[in-house]
């Protein structure tokens, strides 16, 4: 619990993410640097050497499923920072919006339309509730351009001048007054549910139960069991023809199944060894 001045629970009435450009760029970095080492990993099984192994790794660069990580994590952030229950403003620097052309001889060029796109994640503005774009005028005087505004403090493509975030003040009081909120990011439960489908499609039937990296405790469970059979298979190998013999009427005698095969139960296991080992 964060407390204010006065020792009272505090809780903020908005969040200023500044700025999600830098965000961007060090997600981007990230996942160079995690390319370089899926490249190393490619040069060591073509078992590369010297300078053409050098290129391969740090010639490395992001690949478009890495972009599609970029923009889904641009999208999450938004939704994130939506569902944490407070109000939020979130910067981005800006850039010239370009678009690839072909030319006559069927080289692809980069040319500007003119217009001016926050510099970071991709479609970052879609889901954000309302999107405005800081200018100075002819006279230098600071604008804002509403490109939305969801909560119809103002209307879309209204121009501002001397532009103040107390204009929203009345959004944020209303909700102000709420203790309590439920947090929640609808994208993110998607993308599990999907790993979900994913996983149970090439492990097993999907309905059916499989073992997962979710379930920890299911697969601990397996790997005993897969010990304690190689153990028990071990010593029983290493059995002369005679103990063989002897073990086996042992085992029925208690009651235990001959075959290893299809039992599942740890400890009927853990019997099995200790009448082996005796």
């Amino acid at each position: 619990v964060v407390l204010d001045a006065d020792g009272e629970p505090f809780r903020a009435d908005a969040i200023v993410v500044d700025g999600t450009t830098i965000l961007n760029l060090t997600t981007k970095q990230g996942l160079t640097e995690f390319s370089k080492k899926r490249s190393k990993v490619k040069a060591d099984k073509a078992n590369l050497i010297g300078e053409e192994r050098l290129v391969k790794i740090e010639g490395a660069g992001l690949e478009l499923k890495d972009y599609q990580v970029i923009n889904f994590k641009g999208n999450d952030l938004i939704l994130d920072l939506l569902a944490s229950g407070v109000h939020t403003v979130v910067t981005a620097r800006e850039t010239d919006e370009k678009i690839q052309v072909k030319d006559a001889d069927g080289k692809v060029t980069s040319v500007s339309t003119g217009k001016k796109i926050p510099d970071g994640f991709k479609n970052i503005g879609y889901n954000a509730k309302t999107v405005i774009r800081m200018f100075r005028n002819e006279d230098g005087q600071v604008c804002a351009h509403v490109e939305k505004d969801r909560t119809h403090t103002h209307s879309d493509n209204e121009i501002i001048e001397d532009p103040t975030l107390l204009d929203w003040q009345t959004v944020i009081d209303k909700t102000a007054k709420h203790a309590s909120y439920v947090i929640k990011n609808d994208l993110t439960k998607a993308v599990e549910v999907e790993q979900d489908l994913y996983e149970k499609e090439i492990l097993g039937k999907v309905g059916s139960p499989v073992a997962s990296s979710a379930n920890e405790e299911v697969s601990e469970t397996e790997n005993e069991i897969e010990k304690l059979k190689s153990e028990i298979v071990a010593k029983r190998s290493a059995l002369s023809p005679t103990d063989k013999t002897k073990k086996k009427a042992e085992l029925a005698e208690a009651g235990l199944p001959g075959n290893l095969k299809n039992i599942t139960d740890i400890e009927i296991l853990k019997k099995y060894l200790e009448i082996i080992e005796k």
